[in-house]
């Protein structure tokens, strides 16, 4: 098959013409000389796969149209001690007459009775001798041999024999053998050497345009470079990496480069099939060794003497498999990995973790091949390997830093120590996934019952166990720390420390339970860990409400903190001091790069974490967006199994931003996931009881809401926790009040609220003045609201401004400035629907399709489209204000609460608008009604 015909056949390589190797005129010159009666002798070699065998029968198949007798024969290792088999083949070939077949058949089989096993008779040899002659007189004889080297003995004598005498025959012999085999045949390389007629033929690997004799026409160098370089020039792994190619489905096109797969390693298998034993063994060091490792290591694991090595890798190298001393291809060792037993991969690296080891090398390189033994029996096997596993977390390598300790916990005899590792192992473990950690909390905790755990690993359980809501073996943990002696350690007291500090502002339930703190812990002074200067600042601020050096405090963490397994919940509380100080300024910048840097160091939890953090910095900003983005990523990094109790924060804040966005199907299916039954006795409890509350508060489930405001406001006041910064619970408490038509009791709530807000620029103060525009006197509203909006405008809280601004235009036109109202009315629009607050612009525009240029419409605008004006003027103000909110689809219930008239009023209103617009029913109200909706005080 040309190259011309598009495709090259599977397994071998192109046929007649398009034969890549010069070697094939070398024979077919030897043909010619033996035609002319100069007999030929030559042997050709080349490592294993390097094309030897296509040679011999491209070359036959030439001789066969020269029309030469052609004997062949093709040797095998496994009849190796099969007397004679070489000989029966080269003289059963249809090239003989049958009574020459005949002859030689019965000569063979006679010898073969005798149980011959070495030196043929000279009888035979000469009778066998005849007959070739006989042969060579009609016409030239050609006797091929493929694998020489796994000959008979006697056939091998047999050869020799020819080798002597046929100068004067029209014969050619031509034989193959294998490089990668030992040499077993020494007495025929002495005696083709020395003979005038004998040649030798060296298969070098194929060069790269030989190899593009392989590619279909119309390919660019790319596919033919790629060929080259994965195969080395080896014909075998060129035709199987076509092979694959075509295996792989990717048409053949411009830059298209080999795919290696299954018939890349069938052939690399082949290949070291074909070669000796010690090739294979050192193939199989240097896979089970990786990349990392030099050719001198492997052949020290292999055991081998230089000059067995020298050759073994020669050969690896020119069969194609080696470049550089390494693989050519991932996919190479894969191959060569197949064949060596689970057992001795492990047996190799144990063995090339003893020569690292007494060779100075680094705790990374021997640990390596320790984890990939699984055996750390040696005295210095556990040092090394906990050595390692603080190099790996540092490198971020946390998988495998996980691997080292967990071995040296097996292989541990030192109790302390393995305490000391298993509480290592657990905030490992959590960096990818804290449901995996809480096994290693069990065993923690396993010891703690045993009575073993000291004071700084119980105080660091204690933690673990309230992350996953285990707030009563946390709180056994503590009882037994309050009658533990008091540790001198700085370190045990600043996890003391951190721990009392965690539970004051996330687990006020446990504050009873918390030790006496040491003398020095009793004076509020600063401390220089960051760990402790974190959970300060925020346990300052949700106890006392923001405050300059808390506020420093927390902003010094994040400048200075490096993130490590043991920081994280650190930079997390940093990060929601800021937050519930309303420095969103501040917190956002340094958590966009915190989360860059958990992305790079790729641990789930961290980024599950700062993802979390940016959902809320998002939502108090009115970007429902970009908060209901990062809170998904922050409950995919990892499970809301995997949060713990703290999954109340992501969830409340998908559920908000979902509620801001009019999804409230969605809201709920967020709110009603299953949570830790504890989580309502923790600081995260707050932000989803509140957030579970304005989902029903804005589905008209008002005291629903009202129940879970009131809890949140309970919770927050037993618990210490009474700031607006961290759940405003009057404001919305006060809102839903408002629904029932209970003003004095909102007023009373937001007069508590604002007088805890006194002389802040909070948000909240900015909702609270908003919702108590609501009761005021519809002269005093708008001041209210623009010192609301202004509140919004400096912090950039979009959404907030968006609902005053909203409000600020119904106060106008309350007032009768329409043309203030309908300005305001846009701007707010246009900043809701920035926000995608679709609840805010449902209730600012017309219909769901109205021009965002021009959002709002007035009464006028309506009669100037056609409608009859006398119907307008027929309704008073009042009544199409709850007409228009009727035709919204709001209960009269609902209706009453956002214009604060009672519900028999709302009855009445409609009453006489189905009257004077001649309806029947809610659904028959024509929908520019609707306009009256922004123009409700």
């Amino acid at each position: 098959m040309s190259r011309a015909d598009g495709d090259v056949r599977a397994g071998a390589y192109p046929r007649a013409g398009a034969y890549p190797r010069a070697e094939l005129l070398v024979l077919r010159d030897f043909l010619k000389e033996t035609e002319q009666g100069n007999a030929v002798a030559a042997v050709v070699t080349g490592t294993a796969a390097s094309g030897k065998s296509e040679l011999l029968h491209a070359f036959g198949q030439q001789c066969g149209e020269a029309e030469a007798t052609v004997l062949s024969a093709l040797c095998v290792e496994a009849e190796k001690d099969l007397p004679l088999t070489a000989l029966f083949q080269l003289f059963r070939g249809p090239a003989l007459s049958e009574d020459l077949r005949a002859k030689a058949a019965d000569l063979l089989t006679r010898a073969e009775r005798t149980g011959l096993t070495g030196r043929p008779s000279t009888h035979l040899m000469l009778d066998l001798l005849e007959l070739v002659r006989e042969l060579a007189a009609r016409r030239p004889v050609v006797v091929l041999v493929d694998d020489f080297h796994h000959v008979d003995t006697p056939s091998l004598h047999w050869l020799m024999f020819l080798m002597r005498r046929m100068r004067t025959m029209n014969v050619l012999i031509v034989l193959t053998e294998s490089l990668s085999a030992k040499q077993t045949l020494p007495l025929l390389g002495a005696e083709y050497l020395r003979l005038p007629h004998c040649r030798r033929i060296r298969l070098k690997p194929l060069g790269r345009d030989e190899v593009a004799r392989f590619v279909p026409p119309g390919q660019d160098d790319t596919l033919v470079q790629g060929l080259h370089e994965l195969s080395g020039g080896n014909p075998l792994l060129a035709q199987a990496l076509l092979e694959d190619l075509r295996a792989s489905g990717v048409p053949l096109a411009p830059e298209t480069r080999p795919i290696p797969g299954d018939h890349y390693c069938q052939a690399v298998a082949a290949c070291l099939q074909r070669g000796d034993q010690d090739t294979r063994t050192l193939a199989g060091v240097l896979a089970v060794l990786g990349k990392g490792e030099t050719v001198c290591l492997a052949v020290r694991v292999a055991g081998m003497d230089q000059r067995t090595a020298g050759r073994a890798i020669t050969l690896l190298h020119q069969v194609g498999l080696l470049d550089a001393g390494r693989f050519r291809h991932p996919m190479t060792v894969t191959a060569v990995l197949a064949d060596v037993p689970v057992p001795e991969r492990a047996r190799l690296h144990e063995r090339a973790a003893v020569l690292l080891h007494h060779d100075g090398a680094s705790a990374l390189e021997v640990a390596r091949h320790l984890v990939a033994a699984d055996r750390a029996e040696r005295p210095w096997a556990v040092p090394v390997l906990r050595t390692a596993a603080e190099l790996a977390k540092v490198d971020n390598q946390t998988s495998f830093a996980v691997q080292c300790l967990k071995l040296a916990c097996r292989s541990c005899g030192d109790e302390a120590l393995e305490i000391e590792m298993v509480t290592q192992l657990a905030g490992l473990e959590w960096r990818n996934n804290p449901a995996i950690g809480a096994v290693h909390t069990d065993h923690l905790y396993e010891i703690f019952l045993a009575g073993h755990l000291p004071v700084r690993a119980a105080a660091i359980l204690v933690r673990f166990l309230l992350w996953h809501g285990r707030t009563g073996e946390a709180g056994e943990v503590l009882d037994k720390l309050a009658v533990m002696e008091p540790s001198a350690d700085d370190r045990t007291e600043a996890e003391l420390r951190i721990t009392r500090l965690f539970i004051l502002c996330s687990y006020p339930v446990l504050r009873d339970k918390l030790p006496a703190p040491a003398a020095k812990d009793r004076v509020p002074a600063q401390s220089f860990d960051p760990n402790v200067q974190a959970a300060m600042a925020l346990s300052r601020i949700v106890t006392n409400g923001p405050d300059d050096d808390a506020i420093a405090s927390a902003e010094n963490v994040l400048k200075s903190i490096q993130l490590g397994d043991t920081m994280v919940e650190s930079v997390r509380s940093a990060l929601f001091a800021l937050i519930y100080a309303d420095r969103l300024d501040k917190a956002v910048p340094w958590c966009e790069l915190l989360q860059q840097e958990a992305a790079d160091c790729d641990a789930p939890s961290w980024q599950a974490v700062f993802a979390a953090a940016r959902a809320e910095m998002a939502l108090r900003q009115g970007d429902l967006v970009t908060a209901e983005k990062q809170a998904k990523a922050a409950l995919t990094f990892i499970t809301p199994q995997s949060w713990g109790v703290a999954v109340g924060v992501p969830l409340a804040t998908l559920c908000l931003a979902a509620v801001g966005m009019g999804k409230f199907e969605e809201a709920a299916a967020h709110i009603n996931q299953p949570v830790p039954a504890s989580m309502l006795q923790t600081r995260f409890g707050l932000h989803y009881l509140r957030a579970r509350g304005r989902l029903y508060l804005e589905t008209d489930r008002v005291h629903a809401a009202l129940g879970d405001f009131v809890l949140c406001g309970e919770l927050s006041k037993s618990w210490d926790f009474d700031l607006p910064v961290l759940v405003p619970w009057r404001g919305d408490t006060a809102e839903a009040y408002l629904r029932l038509g209970m003003p004095e009791k909102a007023k009373s709530l937001l007069d508590e609220q604002l007088a805890k807000l006194a002389g802040s620029t909070s948000h909240v103060r900015g909702i609270s003045l908003r919702l108590k525009a609501k009761i005021a006197e519809p002269q005093k509203r708008p001041e209210l609201l623009r010192e609301a909006v202004k509140i919004f405008q400096a912090g950039g809280i979009r959404l907030e401004l968006a609902r005053a601004l909203g409000d600020l235009s119904r106060a106008h036109y309350t007032l009768a400035e329409s043309g203030r109202a309908r300005t305001v009315a846009r701007q707010a629009w246009h900043i809701a629907k920035g926000c995608h607050a679709e609840v805010i612009c449902r209730d600012l525009r017309l219909d769901g399709t109205a021009d965002e240029g021009k959002p709002v419409s007035t009464t006028a605008d309506i009669a100037a489209s056609g409608v009859e004006r006398e119907l307008i003027e027929s309704l008073s103000e009042a009544e199409r204000r709850v007409a228009g909110l009727a035709s919204l689809g709001h209960t009269n219930r609902a209706i009453a609460s956002k214009l604060y008239i009672t519900v028999s009023t709302v009855e009445q209103h409609l009453t006489r608008v189905y009257r004077k617009l001649d309806v029947n029913r809610r659904r028959d109200l024509p929908s520019w009604l609707q306009v009256s909706v922004v123009n409700s005080a």
